[in-house]
């Protein structure tokens, strides 16, 4: 999830990259943790009959998924 600064934050809201960290709108390719819970960055999507995720927009034009969390 992003906060309106561009901070990638968890589910709680706690800041795990600062914006100025990020690549392309990326988080690190290496983590500055040891532990990983693949849920945080799991989409919550419906998928079409093909199997291919339905997206839906935010206002700034961003793909987000059903839980208005945004994707790439």
């Amino acid at each position: 999830m992003i906060d309106e600064f561009g901070n990638v934050i968890d589910k709680d809201g706690r800041e795990i990259f600062e914006a100025k960290h990020l690549s392309n709108d990326e988080i690190p390719k290496i983590f500055p943790f040891t532990k990983f819970n693949v849920k945080n960055v799991l989409g919550d999507f419906e998928m079409d009959p093909l199997g291919n995720p339905i997206l839906d927009k935010d206002k700034d034009g961003n793909f987000i998924d059903r839980s208005g969390k945004r994707v790439n």
